[in-house]
């Protein structure tokens, strides 16, 4: 039976667009013809959309001279409705846009002339390239056919990095890394932990996408969502200089790509172990002193419904961790469920249409576990995000693309009693410093999101070069639902009784607890109401990839990102906005993607977080009283004041019954304190101004040349600051907005007093400030023999200030001088130099060896201790000399004076002793390994996996102590716990002798720079893996 070609044409101003299927003799098999999504949509000019890439690139004769009319087809598993194709140019040229990442076979032919074919890979938010050279069939003997495929991008301008499937397989070394929160640390110029400083912002100023979707936590400005490893096709990470569709992140944005299914089923079973046996004993570890295992097994399936049409794919993964310590009362377990469902439906030739849920169900018993608790306060926190996810793609014409979406996410966390009803109230022992009968309080907490998004492309290809304009629209309503209240109606507060041989203690009460005082919050009527406040975000761009030149690239552009935050009485507390424009640059050097400089310069916004809303709710939410108890008079007599009648006249007519909520009733005597905490305002609720959005200006210069076939070698220079920061302030300090001169720490007049400072200001703190400046090398190589990411960052990161959204509410700019004082330096995530090395080799014999190593200078410390200790430093002679030996001037007491700033008043506040950052710690460095070894079984693979962490069980100092005036404990050695603090002694014999100090009860302090933890020593894990 003769071959029969099927063929649909689409006309664009790039040329004709063709895609091909067949007939064969076992029935009819067509491979569908999108003109939308498969012609159309991807051979228009050049677009795509949060989601996929682009793939272009131009055919030449033998002599460099363009050909035109040449078929050019594209294939991928990833691909629905199967191959595309697109007819080049009059320059040659050709593109294919909105393509799902992966990997991608290329092929050119043209009649006269021998075919051309070659293998490339397509990343969200780039454009892959190649260039074809074809030659006469008449040469084929004598010139050989190139596929030019650069790995170098043209046309990017932003500092990123991607990373694809099989990188997220093969290099991520065991289930410590098996996340994508902690593949974000690999990136050069990022530091921390799974919520990074990325070129030196905060933890709370990065954006999460899940598929283009912002799912960020809309309090703290954290990652919400967590995945199954095996339902990623690739994350992109852009670290700074991104263009104007891309924003709401003064840090990095994050998207990660989740696979749609393809039209054969395929899928992976993934299993994990390890446990506290596979534990190796170090100098500072023994394993048998301790307990914990980790278990991890994932799944995931994907397939067709309907061939070309309609695809799924389906995960799941279970966690279990658990960890124990000998001074723990009970242990601390993680149970959760990562899930995932996704279907892609290709709705007509103009229209795709994907849909997503995914949740995150997890349990923590024991979430409270440490030294504190006894089994009996034990708490459990249970958590939970849901995400529902649609996105439209649509040709509206030849000039027109079109992409929608929309989403709804919820954030749930809730803590509560283990083993006891919200009825029963805790027990707080001040002698044994235990907390017994229940977990103190249950928090219920909502985050809702909602998201809507509209972008827009328009292709013009004759305006002095061809451009690509997109704009667009986005709305987003985000809401905060804030619950907390005691177990019981109240904390309770107890001592022993005053046992002694001549006094057997009364439990009046029958509670089984001596109390000395009760805590209740009050109103009791309404403690269990959420504080709810809210937030709406608007957003529009727009910006054009211009390409002047065939070697030359422009991006201009400009985004107007606006916030607006409500209290819980819903009125408008904040309305921060700000205009962000953005330009970059791509020169293609020598025209073929060897060499390429780009520049990037730009604006970006903060959006901040409800964290302010929650602060300035409008409403007085914490109201403490505290109520002395009969029971307390009644031992501390001896029992001469057992009942009411027995107080003095002045506490009888104090004395008040309260019922628990357990329905135990007590006598309670009105004698002590009640304390209410106000709502902070805003300037634009206290009418003393307007609330600025904080912002960070960049400028990011590179050069990127590939060294051989898919390696290249990338050197970038970042400058960033980081402007108009937010804090809390005391209201009373007029000069944080604007009236006044900014104080002097020579001028006590000048200062913050408490008196100034009995509500809270949310302002732009002047002075304020984050700078980072950095140079990158980055070395990448995706070769047969393996993937391969190597870095070195020099960088410096300083400023006065580094809450962030996330930690609005610390007191870091309450008083001055107090917290103003040392304050800048070197930020928490400074380190000189940083080596990172990580990949994976592909060996005989079907072996794999993943990596991830890095290196590191001295990090930093500054010296600090609260101002209750300072006050008291110079009347003992250890921590006078301490104080001495640290250089610290006496004249600094004044900054924490009680009697200056109000008694009690700055107690609890720490100062700098030492510009901040200015002690170095210690550098460090370590290495992971992951060996698997594959066997094909029937049609599937088989994976045996074991990874070992430490390699080298380097046993560095993890932290070190930074308080001055700290005293040191005695640990009973059986135990583990803590036997009490340590003095000196005169007594020869005594553990602490010493002949100088004498009997003056002076205290033995630990010395600033000892280490107060460390890394743990080599550790094992096995696992198994099956794909199919």
């Amino acid at each position: 039976m003769p071959r029969v070609i099927l063929r649909a044409e689409f006309h664009s101003r790039a040329g004709t667009c063709r895609v091909f299927g067949a007939a064969s003799r076992g029935g009819v098999m067509t491979r569908r013809v999108l003109v939308s999504l498969g012609v159309a949509l991807l051979c228009v000019s050049a677009a795509f959309a949060a989601n996929t890439g682009r793939l272009a690139g131009q055919v030449l004769d033998n002599n460099g001279a363009a050909l035109p009319g040449v078929t050019v087809q594209i294939s991928s598993a990833q691909l629905i409705g199967g191959p595309q194709a697109a007819i080049s140019g009059a320059e040659g040229e050709f593109a294919f846009n909105l393509l799902p990442p992966g990997a991608y076979t290329v092929e050119a032919v043209l009649p006269g002339f021998r075919p051309a074919a070659g293998e490339l890979r397509v990343q969200v938010d780039t454009t892959a390239t190649v260039t074809f050279r074809m030659v006469p069939e008449t040469f084929a003997s004598e010139i050989e056919v190139l596929a030019e495929v650069p790995v170098v991008d043209t046309s990017q301008v932003n500092a990123r990095q991607v990373w694809d499937e099989d990188y997220l397989q093969k290099a991520t070394v065991g289930t410590a890394n098996r996340s994508y929160q902690s593949v974000l640390g690999q990136a050069a110029g990022v530091t921390g932990g799974s919520n990074p400083n990325v070129f030196g912002s905060t933890e709370g100023e990065n954006a999460y996408l899940v598929d283009g979707m912002n799912t960020t936590d809309t309090v703290t400005g954290t990652w919400t969502t967590m995945f199954n490893m095996d339902s990623i096709e690739e994350m992109n990470f852009q670290t700074g200089g991104f263009e104007a569709e891309f924003g709401q992140a003064t840090g990095g944005i994050v998207n990660l790509v989740t696979k749609s299914g393809g039209n054969e089923f395929s899928g992976s079973l993934d299993l994990r172990y390890r446990d506290q046996s596979m534990n190796e004993n170090g100098d500072h570890f023994d394993k048998n002193a301790q307990d914990s295992s980790n278990e991890q097994y994932s799944g995931a399936l994907g397939g067709p419904i309907l061939r070309d049409k309609l695809w799924f794919f389906t995960s799941l993964q279970y966690i279990l961790t658990m960890r124990d310590q000998p001074t723990w009362y009970f242990s601390r377990e993680w149970e959760g469920w990562q899930g995932l469902a996704k279907l892609t439906w290709q709705v007509s030739d103009a229209n795709r249409l994907v849909g997503k849920y995914s949740t995150t169900p997890a349990k923590i018993p024991g979430v409270n576990a440490g030294i504190s608790y006894t089994e009996s306060a034990k708490g459990t926190q249970e958590q939970n995000t849901d995400l529902w996810q649609f996105e439209l793609n649509s040709v509206l014409s030849e000039s027109w693309l079109l992409n929608v979406q929309a989403g709804t996410y919820s954030s749930t966390i809730e803590v509560f009693s283990t083993d006891a009803p919200d009825t029963v109230p805790a027990h707080y022992n001040e002698s044994t410093l235990l907390w017994y009968n229940a977990y103190p309080g249950v928090t219920d907490s909502e985050r809702p999101r909602d998201e809507l998004r509209v972008n827009a492309s328009f292709f013009e290809d004759d305006l002095l070069g061809s451009h690509e304009f997109k704009g667009g629209l986005e709305y987003t309503d985000m809401g905060f639902s804030d619950g907390y209240y005691y177990n019981g109606g109240g904390i309770f507060y107890d001592n022993d009784g005053n046992i002694s041989s001549t006094w057997t203690p009364v439990d009046l009460n029958g509670d089984g607890f001596f109390n000395n005082y009760v805590e209740i919050k009050i109103p009791e009527e309404t403690v269990k109401n959420p504080v709810e406040t809210s937030g709406t975000l608007y957003t529009f761009f727009v910006q054009d990839s211009w390409r002047v030149h065939p070697n030359l690239t422009l991006k201009p552009g400009v985004r107007l990102d606006k916030t607006l935050m409500y209290n819980a009485l819903d009125t408008e507390i904040a309305n921060m906005e700000r205009w962000q424009p953005r330009l970059g640059a791509a020169w293609d050097v020598t025209g073929n993607g060897r060499h390429v400089i780009r520049a990037s310069a730009g604006r970006f916004m903060d959006p901040t977080t409800l964290n302010i809303a929650s602060m300035a709710s409008g409403v007085v939410t914490e109201i403490y009283a505290q109520y002395g108890t009969l029971e307390y008079f009644c031992n501390a007599s001896r029992g001469n004041w057992c009942t009411v009648e027995d107080l003095p006249a002045s506490l009888q007519a104090l004395a008040f019954n309260w019922t628990d909520w357990e329905g135990t009733e007590y006598t309670l005597i009105n004698n002590r304190s009640e304390s209410t905490s106000e709502p902070s305002l805003t300037l634009d609720e206290a009418g003393l101004g307007q609330l600025k959005s904080p912002y960070s200006d960049q400028l990011i210069l590179a050069y990127e040349t590939q060294l051989a076939p898919q390696m290249a070698l990338e050197l970038t220079y970042v400058n960033k600051s980081g402007e108009s920061l937010i804090d809390d302030t005391c209201m009373g300090n007029t000069w944080a907005y604007g009236q006044g001169e900014f104080p002097s720490f020579d001028d006590p007049s000048t200062w913050s007093t408490i008196e100034n400072c009995q509500r809270y200001l949310v302002v732009n703190m002047p002075t304020w400030e984050r700078t980072y400046e950095a140079g990158i090398v980055k070395l990448e190589a995706r070769r047969s023999w393996g993937q391969m990411v190597a870095s070195y960052t020099y960088a410096e990161s300083k400023g006065n200030n580094e809450t962030g959204p996330r930690w609005y509410h610390y007191p870091e700019g309450d008083f001055f001088p107090l917290n103003f004082f040392n304050t800048y330096g070197y930020l928490s995530d400074q380190r000189d130099h940083r080596v990172k090395l990580n990949g994976y080799f592909l060996l005989p014999y079907r072996f794999t060896i993943g990596y991830d190593g890095y290196w590191s200078s001295p990090g930093n410390l500054t010296i600090e201790s609260t101002c209750a200790a300072f006050n008291g430093a110079y009347g003992r002679r250890s921590t006078a000399d301490q104080a001495a030996a640290l250089g610290i001037d006496p004249a600094t007491l004044a900054y924490c004076d009680a009697a200056l700033i109000g008694a009690g008043g700055v107690s609890g506040y720490n100062i700098f002793h030492t510009p901040r950052g200015s002690v170095e710690t210690k550098g460090e460095w370590q290495l992971d390994l992951q060996v698997t070894k594959g066997f094909k079984v029937g049609g599937m693979e088989l994976e045996g996996i074991l990874t070992v962490y430490n390699l080298f069980s380097q046993e560095w100092d993890a932290s070190f102590n930074s308080t001055a005036f700290r005293q040191a404990t005695e640990t009973d050695p059986e135990t583990g716990r803590s036997t009490g603090l340590v003095y000196q002694d005169d007594d020869p014999s005594a553990p602490y002798y010493d002949e100088y100090y004498g009997a003056d009860s002076s205290p033995v302090l630990m010395p600033i720079g000892a280490p107060t933890s460390y890394y743990q020593p080599r550790r094992y894990e096995i696992g198994v893996r099956l794909e199919f």
